[in-house]
């Protein structure tokens, strides 16, 4: 099928005119008690009937063609307590339903949530919190999510999903995109969790959150629930941290802020290629965060402003075959952003303007006998955008239609000059709505200035079988692209390296088809994920008119496929959960042709239990990843690696407070590994973390 067949079978579901008849439609929300804020994938049934239907990501849910009598509603969720809702049908009328369900004494870190979008992951505020993690990267690798390319220590953690690399992959700060315009990447250790509510971690675009992320995205949603917290952390290798956040509520207006400070010395031993015993230096980091967000609920409108403060201080040691150099690493990112969403009859629209500053002071030294050269780079990058968005419902479902422009600028030591990129966007999506059947497709127009126009399409959809109701089947197709990185295009030529100008955007193709199975306390998926990648943009050695240098070229291309499998059981006192992704990531580029991509391993799993004895829970958890090569002839690999973690969690709750005392162990059996070549990771550590909360009170009556 080629690409015209492609965008002609998408526009036609897009634009399909309504077949049905309106129906009466019972609708609603879901949402933590404590915290008033909604639950994502919360499963919904109409007991003793066979209606069952997922809380969507905004906690939202409606049931069809109910008749007039009395029912009751039964709600569940990974990590709360099952609730119940009787409710009544007359007349016909429409009835609204707002159930809350109260949240289990800990929640636990390896519990995954599914989203109502297929193939994507939700986390809530419940689970980030009980991560003990100080930072998304470490997060993403205790949920054993995706591949996270981590140097250990102080060095960064960058995402990779189903094969792509980490420029790929959109990460989005309540809808602000965070990557870094030079390098296209984003690192996971320099964002907080202190400030989040709910973590989204989608393998496909979401063409309404933005383009040029074919291999996509994490969405991060900070947070404005009440409540007060304390926390306080130590551990191994120098490791503490401090953190406050709290909220309140007065009338109309909803405030939050937080800060936190989270420090480590990092000076973990290792054995170095020769099998000597050394300790890591220049492995320390200081990250501290503030967050203050203000909130006004006019009635049919809403408005919210926020601001973020994060600032890095990290060294980052070379590999250990070049001890000889020392770098220092200090960023910080400035960002605020206006919402304003207002609703009138079966339509809402929203607005969003963001402006984000990052300032990065980079300082390498080689050591040469007892000379010490110092070798300088500053950059600086601001972010302005601006995204409205129309959205409206009838008796088939949704329609959204949404506008925006984006500014990115960066002045950097290693440009010639001040650069930039400005894309106006365009975008379309139609969703529709049966009793078992939904279809949501999408179209996006972007152009930038001076590179050119692109169109960016997907079309997923879910379906429940006749008479199966616990049996869904997904799918998804996207076609997307990715720009060429500022420093790809626009790295000032020196004697090592020389910038390419006339790069294309790389381009994927990729579609995927699953079944999932959930009952109330037990869920399953498999899925089947196919991605195709072209133009693929790699640095190698190329002559040039000043000689042989590296340089970025469009040399390379990709087949990723293979499959993803995820099953979790949840009971009041037990709770399993299991996921692997067996995949099969083939360079098609001409030199290295058949070739397994670097740094991606064929086989990944993990796995987790927890056992609730109360006041007590204990949670043991593995993951594993096969081994992985680090050049592109697969002539050199790291090895497999297996990691078991444990935790032992206490909990005690007077009133309105609760305290909460986890211990955990990262790497129980002290493994020595790598994740990146040449950058050993941590071996085992202890982490003590002490939360006290002062909780929600309950939904206002």
């Amino acid at each position: 099928m080629n690409s015209t067949i492609k965008h002609i079978l998408i526009i036609i579901f897009t634009l399909l005119p309504a077949l049905a008849m309106a129906s009466v439609k019972i609708t609603g929300s879901a949402a933590d008690y404590k915290t008033g804020e909604p639950l994502p994938g919360a499963h919904l049934q109409i007991a003793n009937t066979n209606w069952t239907t997922i809380a969507d990501e905004n906690g939202r849910f409606s049931f069809s063609d109910i008749p007039i009598g009395d029912y009751i509603l039964t709600a569940s969720h990974i990590g709360y307590i099952e609730a119940e809702q009787p409710f009544r049908v007359l007349n016909e009328a429409t009835v609204n339903l707002n159930i809350f369900l109260r949240p289990q004494t800990i929640e636990l870190p390896e519990v995954t949530i599914e989203a109502v979008s297929p193939s994507a992951k939700v986390y809530n505020s419940e689970v980030i919190r009980a991560s003990t993690a100080q930072d998304l990267g470490t997060f993403l690798v205790r949920m054993g999510e995706a591949v996270i390319l981590d140097g250990g220590g102080s060095k960064e953690a960058r995402i990779s999903i189903r094969g792509c690399k980490p420029e790929q992959i959109a990460v989005y700060l309540d809808g602000h995109r965070l990557n870094d315009p030079r390098t296209g990447e984003v690192n996971l250790k320099s964002i907080p969790l202190a400030s989040l509510d709910r973590i989204v971690v989608k393998p496909n675009s979401d063409l309404a959150m933005g383009s040029s992320s074919p291999g996509g995205a994490v969405e991060l949603y900070t947070s404005d629930a009440e409540g007060t917290a304390l926390k306080f952390g130590t551990g191994s290798f120098g490791f503490r941290n401090y953190g406050f956040d709290t909220g309140g509520k007065y009338k109309m207006h909803r405030f939050k802020f937080s800060c936190a400070q989270t420090q480590s010395d990092g000076d973990f031993t290792y054995h170095d290629a020769n099998g000597i015993e050394k300790t890591r230096l220049n492995d320390d980091y200081q990250n501290r965060s503030l967050f203050l967000k203000h909130s006004v609920d006019l009635g049919k409108s809403h408005f919210n402003w926020s601001f973020h403060h994060l600032e890095t201080d990290r060294g980052a040691p070379g590999g250990i075959e070049n001890p000889a150099t020392l770098d220092r690493i200090l960023k910080t990112v400035d960002g605020t952003a206006l919402n304003l969403q207002t609703s009138g009859g079966n339509w809402i629209s929203r607005t969003r303007a963001s402006y984000y500053e990052t300032s990065t002071e980079n300082r390498t030294y080689y050591f040469f006998g007892g000379d010490t050269i110092e070798f300088p780079a500053n950059h600086r990058s601001t972010a302005f955008e601006i995204d409205s968005r129309l959205t409206r419902d009838d008796s088939l479902g949704q329609s959204s239609v949404g506008a925006s422009y984006r500014f990115d600028g960066v002045s950097s030591s290693s440009f010639a000059n001040d650069e930039d990129r400005r894309d106006l966007g365009l975008y379309f999506q139609r969703s529709l709505n049966f009793d078992r059947f939904n279809l949501t497709s999408a179209v996006r127009f972007d152009s930038y200035r001076g590179y050119g126009s692109f169109i960016s399409s997907s079309l997923s959809g879910r379906m429940q079988p006749f008479l199966l109701n616990n049996l869904s089947l997904t799918g998804n197709l996207t076609r997307g692209f990715n720009l060429p990185t500022f420093n790809q295009l626009f790295w000032a030529e020196n004697v090592f390296a020389a910038p390419n100008p006339d790069l294309d955007p790389e381009r994927s193709e990729s579609y995927d088809a699953g079944v999932e199975y959930s009952q109330r306390r037990f869920r399953a998926r498999l899925t089947y994920f196919h991605r195709d990648i072209k133009d693929m943009i790699i640095w190698q050695e190329t002559f040039t008119q000043s000689g042989r240098k590296w340089k970025p070229v469009n040399t390379d291309a990709a087949l990723i496929t293979g499959i993803e499998l995820y099953g979790g059981y949840d009971s009041v006192n037990f709770r399993f959960s299991a996921s692997a992704s067996i995949s099969d990531p083939r360079n098609r580029s001409e030199d290295y042709y058949d070739k397994l991509l670097v740094f991606q391993p064929r086989v990944r799993t993990s796995e987790s239990a927890t056992v609730k004895i109360q006041p007590f829970n204990f949670t043991l958890s593995h993951r594993y990843l096969s081994k992985r090569y680090t050049l592109q002839a697969n002539t050199k690999w790291v090895d497999a690696v297996s990691i078991y973690d444990v935790s032992i969690g206490y909990s005690l709750e007077y009133q309105r407070w609760t305290g909460e005392i986890i211990l955990r162990i990262d790497n129980l059996f002290d493994e020595e590994y790598n994740i990146i070549k040449d950058s050993p990771m941590p071996g085992r550590s202890c982490s003590l973390n002490l939360t006290i909360t002062q909780n929600y009170t309950g939904p206002q009556k």
